[in-house]
């Protein structure tokens, strides 16, 4: 006698085979991103009932061999995932949890593990609805994503939307990456919350501080704006903490200030992967941020503990000074291997003298690993920090959006680059007056025999030739295109003829 099926399961084996097969039928409240292919979280929790208890249609025929591990299946079913496969053809992945109740724990595995986007209260409700149906679906759960509630513009349903996150992450305590925006919430909400949190062992965090949950935004509270204090709080318990991202926490009250962090605890973690952007730092808050990311050693453990900072991304941040983003680079010189900096005059600590706010030209020496560059300013850069950087030995893509860069310096640093540069990209768009048509054409001839892939302002190597070759252009060199317009209004048919026998001249 086979069991009854589930309560969220239809009442008899027909009705969960009409209700698989009409799997479109059922409305999609919740929302946990393109991964579910179409599956509601009740037909998630029918699809193993069907594949148990239905009755085949076909007669089976038994093989006398063992079932296959559940690891083994779930990497049979994540290949399939290879080349967005799934995505081309949903059914698949409906098909292989009808297979039998072993596959559909595996695809049901891979559906929950995957990153969950979750934007209203009633979607959490029903993930909720499911775990009690069925628990082991909690367990599954691995990405949760908090960083976009359909009702960001509503004060109560915001809180009512963060009052129910807490209560879910307290039964996924398996959850390893979480995305968040981070607003203004009540005492009782952020206390339950980031309660919450401090419980999970998160391996990545990226929050984005927003004031979208206050009513007015010209006049703002400090229970308005995001509770750095419970952030920072937060971070400090974490301890496998590998990748942090946070974005936006720029003015007062969501400032990160030395006098927010806690007092008798920083974080233990080592991160590999760091992202600040649109952010006012202090140098005290930047380090504290590092927990024990940086290379270090000390009496009593005299063997160094090297850096273990991979990627690192500094964008539109303000209030340090150079001399931090150098010492911070110098401690990362064994790990770093791909940097994302952006650094203008009005970003540096305005307290600094005028001089004081320039990248040393050493700032760049000993990177080893460091493959991938893509560095803003627009602070000329001195050839010795060009030479130091085309010195680097595994420098494999470099970008640089200078527009005070000079095309001689630009031409110097590929001539001296290493063999190991393939990609080069400029936005320059020549302020100085010295990338002319030649100048661009130089470059790009000097990358094609270099083997290296050039883009300047958005325009690559067979674009630049065409325009120096006039190909393309009407028939007018874009070096003279200026001069050429002016003198057609004044000569006329004369200019178009110089223009012609100009363009002969150079093949």
């Amino acid at each position: 006698m086979s069991p009854a099926p589930p309560a969220a399961a239809a009442a008899s084996t027909s009705k969960v085979e009409a209700t698989v097969e009409a799997s479109d039928s059922t409305p999609l409240d919740l929302e946990i991103s393109t991964f579910l292919h179409g599956f509601d979280v009740d037909e998630l929790t029918k699809l193993e009932w069907t594949a148990i208890s239905a009755t085949p249609r076909r007669p089976v025929v038994a093989f006398n061999c063992a079932p296959l591990p559940l690891e083994l299946v779930e990497c049979i079913l994540q290949w399939t995932q290879r080349g967005d496969m799934l995505s081309e053809n949903p059914s698949d992945l409906r098909r292989f949890a009808r297979v039998s109740k072993l596959w559909c724990q595996a695809a049901r595995r891979i559906l929950w593990g995957q990153r969950m986007i979750i934007q209203n209260a009633p979607s959490i409700k029903r993930i909720r609805e499911a775990f009690e149906t069925s628990p082991q679906l909690a367990e599954y759960v691995r990405k949760v994503d908090l960083s976009s509630p359909d009702d960001r513009w509503e004060p109560k349903r915001v809180q009512e939307f963060f009052k129910r996150s807490g209560a879910m992450l307290r039964s996924t305590e398996k959850v390893e990456e979480m995305f968040l925006l981070h607003v203004g919430l009540s005492d009782p909400v952020r206390k339950k919350f980031f309660s919450a949190l401090q419980t999970l062992k998160i391996t990545n965090f990226n929050s984005d501080a927003s004031c979208w949950s206050a009513p007015s935004h010209t006049s703002l509270s400090s229970s308005d704006c995001p509770d750095v204090t419970a952030l920072t709080l937060t971070l400090s318990r974490w301890t496998h903490l590998t990748t942090l991202a946070l974005h936006g926490y720029s003015h007062f009250p969501r400032l990160i200030s030395p006098s927010l962090l806690p007092l008798h605890t920083s974080p233990s973690y080592r991160l590999k992967n760091l992202d600040l952007s649109g952010m006012e730092l202090e140098s005290s808050t930047l380090y504290w941020l590092l927990g024990r990311s940086l290379s270090s050693s000390s009496l009593s453990d005299p063997t160094p503990t090297y850096s273990s900072i991979e990627i690192l991304s500094i964008q539109n941040v303000t209030g340090l000074a150079p001399d931090d983003v150098r010492f911070l680079l110098g401690s990362l010189k064994h790990s770093l291997r791909d940097l994302q900096l952006s650094c203008d005059v009005d970003d540096w600590d305005q307290t600094l003298p005028p001089l004081g706010r320039q990248l040393a030209n050493d700032t760049f020496e000993g990177l080893e690993k460091l493959s991938s560059l893509i560095f803003t300013t627009d602070q000329e850069l001195p050839a010795a920090m060009l030479d130091s950087l085309a010195a680097l030995p595994k420098l494999e893509m470099v970008s640089f959006n200078c527009p005070s860069l000079p095309a001689l310096r630009a031409l110097s640093f590929v001539n001296n680059s290493g063999p190991a540069l393939k990609d080069l990209g400029l936005e320059v768009w020549g302020e100085d007056g010295s990338w002319t048509c030649k100048s661009r054409y130089q470059l790009a001839s000097l990358c094609r025999k270099r083997k290296i892939d050039l883009l300047i302002d958005g325009t690559d190597i067979e674009c630049l030739e065409d325009a120096w070759h006039g190909i393309g252009n009407y028939g007018v060199d874009l070096e003279n295109a200026w001069e050429g317009l002016e003198q057609l209004n004044w000569v006329g048919r004369g200019a178009s003829t110089g223009i012609m026998r100009d363009r002969r001249l150079r093949r």
